[in-house]
């Protein structure tokens, strides 16, 4: 949002400022309270997640404002040649990639594995993220990323994971700051650029 705020133009209500800073509490909420509890502060991964999120949001602004016109699927396929070439290069020239791939008897179902994940949970998935751009705000497409923890959470409790009534609250907080990220019909303040 700020990002495009800043570059793009984009117009932005104060209410959905209040959403994305209430999906944030929520979803910080969430990832505090599940799993073992223990919330630590590491400045270098914490410095990885708000690179990833400035990347994540140049990505989305660029796509609706410079590639409106290309179809979801040939963003998509243009991203992974782009970033693929040279991690294939890095593949076969950095790792024992072949000398798994001639050793290990159970490269083939790690490779099956890791192809999966790839094709459903990143390719498909940025398919529907590039739709999502293209016909509506990237604002609104980069809003359903606060679901992932609840989605994470629900992978927890299928594996075991303990469940505890106050999950809820943050799950809910979660889905208010979406809803308020994507109001477009209450009637506040807009910042222009």
């Amino acid at each position: 949002m700020l990002l495009g705020l800043a570059f793009f133009k984009i117009k932005v209500k104060w209410i959905n400022v209040l959403g994305v800073l209430i999906g944030l509490i929520g979803a910080i909420g969430l990832i505090s309270v599940s799993g073992n509890a223990s919330f630590e502060f590491n400045f270098g991964y914490a410095a990885y997640i708000i690179l990833a999120t400035i990347f994540y949001a140049l990505n989305a602004n660029m796509i609706k404002s410079f590639l409106q016109d290309l179809d979801s699927f040939t963003v998509t396929i243009f991203s992974f040649f782009i970033f693929g070439v040279p991690a294939l290069i890095y593949l076969f020239v950095s790792t024992p990639f072949i000398i798994q791939l001639n050793q290990d008897p159970h490269f083939w179902q790690g490779l099956a594995y890791v192809s999966t994940l790839a094709v459903v949970g990143t390719a498909i998935a940025l398919i529907f993220f590039n739709y999502l751009i293209k016909i509506n705000t990237a604002v609104f497409a980069s809003s359903v990323t606060y679901l992932i923890p609840i989605v994470a959470l629900l992978w927890g409790i299928i594996d075991g994971e303990h469940f505890s009534v106050v999950y809820i609250l943050w799950i809910l907080m979660i889905l208010v700051g979406v809803f308020l990220v994507n109001a477009k019909r209450l009637k506040v303040f807009e910042f222009k650029k």
